[in-house]
């Protein structure tokens, strides 16, 4: 039986090669697997990876030109980095936020969930104050776990961005196991996904931008979120927020 803690050190490490970045997938799902049962030990590891996904992270040359879009801003996008560190954007992200998790009369969010579970949790980090958390009914709830999480949040990524808020959001296993086991962490990646792309845009539409970050410590971040049982929740993304500084937007 595979130990799921035996592959934290090597799936958090950037690949240097295809091989590695599959194999380093494979760990992940297994481990996801194992962390997503009521019982480790009694976890099914029978995933084989298809080969033929192996030839999909090939690099294709192109031979011909590729046409232009019409219209080139129906596309434009932009990463921004570097945020004006003196602009607290808290009040907004909580604005955006409660309107985007608050249900409708069906008793659903504006955004897909399998199930209708919401297995992702929503939590709001920023650097000075109390950490928030959005229960089922959306409302903002106050953490005593404010501090740790923001130091737990600190990758060099983020501290050298400038923002002063970031929102995390993290799986819910127990909630989203239940029903669909391993598969679950596949629809929980998928929502997390959705609720970030909304609150970007909705962000977007006040003139903020967001900064969204992967490469993190899971278990520093989990404990801070749920210090009595952290196995519970796995983080899955790390968004920080801002105005953007002058000269940051890459396009």
């Amino acid at each position: 039986m595979i130990d799921p803690d035996a592959h934290k050190e090597t799936y958090l490490k950037p690949a240097a090669d295809i091989d590695a970045t599959l194999g380093m997938g494979e760990a992940f799902l297994q481990a996801s697997s194992a962390i997503s049962t009521d019982d480790p030990d009694e976890a099914d590891f029978s995933f084989i990876l298809p080969a033929r996904w192996k030839a999909d992270w090939q690099p294709e040359t192109t031979e011909y030109p590729l046409p232009l879009p019409a219209s080139q801003s129906d596309f434009t996008r932009k990463t921004v980095r570097a945020f004006d560190p003196h602009r607290d954007v808290t009040g907004d992200l909580l604005a955006c936020l409660s309107r985007l998790l608050t249900t409708n009369r069906h008793g659903g969010r504006s955004y897909p969930s399998p199930g209708r579970l919401y297995p992702v949790e929503v939590f709001v980090c920023p650097a000075q104050g109390p950490a928030i958390w959005f229960d089922a009914a959306a409302r903002p709830l106050t953490l005593p776990t404010g501090p740790a999480l923001w130091q737990a949040l600190q990758t060099s990524d983020l501290r050298g961005s400038g923002a002063t808020v970031a929102t995390v959001l993290a799986i819910n296993l127990p909630r989203i196991s239940r029903k669909y086991l391993s598969r679950g962490i596949r629809y929980g990646l998928i929502e997390a996904g959705a609720i970030a792309m909304r609150l970007e845009i909705e962000l977007r539409q006040r003139g903020l931008d967001c900064f969204w970050l992967g490469g993190f410590d899971d278990g520093l971040i989990a404990t801070a979120l749920a210090p009595t049982r952290p196995e519970a929740l796995r983080p899955i993304l790390v968004i920080g927020h801002g105005l953007a500084a002058e000269g940051s937007a890459l396009r």
